[in-house]
């Protein structure tokens, strides 16, 4: 059995993303290292679209103009979740313990 000792607690998680900002630059970081990329064309130019304070991190492609977020291609696209909880989940199953 496999025991995990580099994990960080739930309260230390939760302080690490106070908010859905902290948690979408996190994916993004892990996802693209910062550097959005197309999913449909594999473009690292796109163009930040703001249409509304709630489309934070909608991102427009110069070359084939799809628009795609973090969720896009992912097990959270389409998801209503909040991204916060998409990482408790994700936390929840890495140090599940057997």
């Amino acid at each position: 059995m496999t025991q995990y000792t580099n994990t960080i607690s739930t309260f230390e998680l939760l302080e690490r993303f106070p908010t859905e900002e902290s948690a979408r630059l996190y994916f993004e970081q892990k996802l693209w290292n910062n550097k959005p990329k197309c999913p449909s064309c594999a473009n690292q130019t796109p163009t930040q679209v703001y249409h509304h304070p709630s489309r934070t991190g909608l991102y427009r492609c110069k070359c084939c103009q799809t628009q795609f977020s973090i969720r896009s291609n992912t097990v959270m696209h389409a998801s209503k979740i909040p991204l916060r909880k998409w990482l408790y989940g994700m936390y929840l199953v890495v140090t599940a313990r057997k």
